[in-house]
């Protein structure tokens, strides 16, 4: 799709397509994933999970669909009043050009031309009707020029204004696609909550167990996570080598812009305590993220150093935790492991792959950063790209 010179200047249009393109296929794999649960013939929470997930990624796309709107009906403006002035200077040129064209006619004739400089007072004014006669006819030609230019520019602002004229409309329609879309998975969204809710005795223990185990998982994680705390003050932890020093540099300064654990999932846990959304009285707690992906989906290293931690948890899958020196990163629920402890890794290393472990949410990757510190668990959606 081109670009009018106003999107050009600002790049507005451009980011707005790159972000829409970007929902569109975080939008794609949510959809992916609905259909892999719905074909287990069951309503479960991880089902539920994504259909919202779905709804917030519509959501989403919906804004930047208004933004694009607002951006190409704004340039619309500006390409109509562009076309008023030019047409307006058009109406000015040929007035203008149409009294020059009348005067040569009059001035035409060699024998008025000549009566025009013979009949001066004296040689110095015959000298001065002979420049305007030339500057005159110079002036005729620039007029006949700039008409010319103002009429192919006119022509370029016709061509702009349908072209926009165009996108708004496409927009529009995706727009309409999108709320009806939207509609539908709101509805889809409660058929499944009533699903839930009229056997909500089975799925809340179900959720109750997955609880229990992210508990395990948590209470095991902070043992691991104050071992490490406690090698790091003894001065034997990586972040103490000139290796880890620079490796906890370039982590920090990498803040926002690490890449996702899996290469394709859809985010169904987000991070820190909140009412379950489906069954009162249960509150989530999470010290990271999970992102629903397919069983067996390989788990990738977020950042380069050396792996601290591999462990296994009966019922749990694999734990793996990687120093980056000035933080951590520890991924769950693996099969197993690809990795031995005091492997240096780089960005990007295959760890291991998604175990589903059988809770109700399907294979879901789980991932935390912690400080050296090992005082609190980071938000990983602060240090990934979004």
């Amino acid at each position: 799709m081109a670009c009018s010179p106003l999107f050009a200047q600002g790049g507005e249009q451009s980011e707005l397509e790159n972000e829409r393109a970007t929902l569109g296929r975080q939008i794609s794999r949510a959809q992916q994933l609905i259909t892999e649960s719905e074909a287990q013939q069951k309503e479960s929470e991880r089902g539920l999970s994504l259909i919202r997930r779905e709804i917030e990624l519509r959501d989403a796309l919906l804004g930047t669909l208004g933004s694009e709107k607002r951006a190409v009906r704004a340039a619309l403006t500006v390409e109509v009043a562009g076309l008023d002035s030019l047409e307006l200077r058009l109406a000015q040129l040929r007035a203008e050009f149409g009294a020059t064209l009348r005067l040569s006619q009059r001035l035409g004739a060699r024998d008025d031309f000549w009566a025009f400089l013979l009949d001066a007072e004296s040689f110095s004014m015959a000298l001065r009707r002979w420049a305007w006669v030339r500057s005159y006819t110079t002036r005729r030609i620039a007029q006949a020029e700039e008409l010319e230019a103002t009429l192919a520019r006119i022509e370029g602002r016709h061509a702009a204004l349908a072209e926009q004229q165009g996108e708004l409309d496409d927009i529009g329609r995706k727009l309409q696609n999108e709320r009806r879309s939207q509609r539908e998975k709101k509805r889809r969204a409660d058929q499944v909550l009533t699903a839930l809710q009229q056997e909500e005795s089975g799925h809340r223990k179900d959720v109750e167990r997955a609880q229990s185990k992210q508990r395990e998982l948590d209470q095991a994680i902070a043992a691991i996570i104050e071992a490490a705390r406690l090698a790091a003050r003894s001065g034997s932890a990586f972040g103490a080598t000139p290796e880890g020093q620079a490796t906890a540099a370039a982590f920090t300064s990498n803040k926002g812009a690490l890449p996702w654990p899996v290469s394709q999932g859809t985010l169904v846990g987000k991070f820190g305590t909140h009412p379950h959304p489906s069954f009162p009285g249960i509150q989530v707690e999470n010290n990271g993220i999970d992102i629903a992906t397919s069983d067996g989906a390989p788990v990738h290293a977020v950042f380069k150093g050396r792996v601290s931690t591999v462990v296994e948890f009966p019922g749990l899958g694999w734990l793996i935790m990687i120093d980056h020196g000035s933080h951590r990163s520890v991924y769950a629920n693996l099969r197993a492991p690809e990795v031995a402890a005091g492997d240096l890794v780089e960005t990007g290393a295959r760890l291991g792959a998604v175990l589903d472990l059988g809770s109700g949410k399907g294979a879901v990757a789980h991932l935390e950063i912690w400080d050296a510190s090992g005082s609190s668990p980071d938000n990983p959606l602060g240090w990934i790209a979004r």
